[in-house]
């Protein structure tokens, strides 16, 4: 190896521990992570703050495999599985949260399925939802309320 080389590859790994150092990129367990400081009023963490790994939570070959089930596609670029991916990662997130802010609002101390419910009832945008996560209703509730549709 030459001299000039060796500056050239200390130069970079100086640059790559520089980038670390200001928070710009870090990498952890094989993922690489950029740091995005969301902070909402009360001091607390939004739902983009943090570490955002640049690998989708789901993997890409499964995503793709099923779109591909689908039966309308037939091929699934590997860019396209990624953006799929992270797009699901990233609306399951922003819905946990919703939940989340639910959950609290009851003061209780786990994400049921009455505050995703509610939240996909009481949201415009997540209407597409509503015939698979419904509000519960008891069961002689519904009955009475099929007898008065059907009369």
């Amino acid at each position: 190896m030459s001299a000039s080389n060796s500056e050239s590859e200390s130069q970079r790994s100086g640059e790559e521990d520089e980038r670390t150092e200001n928070g710009h990129s870090h990498e952890e367990n094989g993922h690489s992570y950029e740091e995005n400081e969301n902070v909402n009023e009360n001091g607390a963490s939004t739902w983009r703050a943090g570490k955002a790994p640049l690998t989708p939570a789901f993997p890409i070959s499964r995503v793709r495999r099923l779109v591909k089930s689908g039966g309308d596609v037939q091929w699934v670029g590997v860019e396209a599985g990624f953006l799929i991916a992270k797009a699901a990662e990233v609306f399951l997130e922003k819905m946990v949260e919703d939940a989340f802010d639910k959950m609290l609002e009851k003061r209780q101390h786990s994400i049921l399925y009455p505050h995703l419910s509610s939240h996909v009832a009481s949201s415009e945008r997540l209407e597409f939802l509503s015939d698979f996560v419904p509000i519960k209703i008891p069961g002689e509730t519904a009955l009475a309320n099929i007898k008065m549709a059907n009369q």
